[in-house]
């Protein structure tokens, strides 16, 4: 009997952990310090659609891997909304890796343009096909009008990875406030490999094992 209350116990703690989606904002009057090394700085999408210099916006869709947020001004911004005409989708491909997160970074000179909504998409075959799209749900700060703003969106799950051997993201661009958004920098954070000094570390651990069992 005791041991059919622990199989129980057991079982109803594994159908409360299951995997879910966690989606952190946060907004600020000032630029974020965003990642320079994440997987897929400096890289240029393989394929996007859209315009996304809407409203002065020069960098396009470089703003989203450059490395910066410089500032809240339009320049500064690749805008996205797809279902209005501005930045649709920015698809990238890397090395096959699993990933921790991934965290957008978004603004405006007011907040007229700071929301954001997108969803994820991972590929595992170069893009033949995408998985089920994780979304964002959308994020409005509010904030009074006439005044800067940053937005941060972090994209994780709560039980692992936020996917497993993939090589290649699609972040597409959804419904937005007033037509169009301003979107900074797109940071794909990587699982990271063992370092070189830990795997030494248990290196030196495997003679002590050998010398115990002896």
């Amino acid at each position: 009997m005791k041991l059919k209350y622990a199989l129980l116990a057991v079982f109803g703690l594994t159908a409360t952990s299951q995997a879910a989606t966690v989606v952190t904002t946060a907004n600020q009057l000032t630029p974020y310090t965003v990642s320079a090394t994440d997987l897929i700085n400096g890289l240029a999408p393989t394929m996007h659609s859209g315009n996304f210099t809407s409203e002065g916006g020069t960098l396009g869709v470089s703003a989203l891997t450059n490395g910066t947020f410089v500032d809240t001004n339009a320049g500064s911004f690749a805008t996205g909304d797809g279902p209005a005409g501005s930045g649709d989708f920015v698809t990238y491909f890397f090395i096959t890796t699993d990933i921790s997160s991934v965290i957008v970074y978004g603004g405006w000179r007011d907040n007229g343009r700071d929301a954001q909504n997108f969803s994820l998409e991972f590929t595992s075959d170069g893009g033949i096909s995408f998985g089920r799209p994780i979304l964002s749900g959308l994020f409005n700060p509010a904030i009074g009008g006439g005044i800067t703003s940053a937005t941060r969106m972090s994209v994780s799950d709560n039980a692992g990875n936020l996917a497993n051997g993939v090589n290649g993201m699609r972040v597409k661009f959804l419904t937005i406030e007033n037509g169009f958004s301003g979107y900074s920098e797109i940071d794909v954070n990587a699982v990271p490999e063992p370092s070189s000094s830990f795997l030494l570390g248990l290196g030196s651990l495997a003679p002590m094992g050998i010398r115990r069992r002896k």
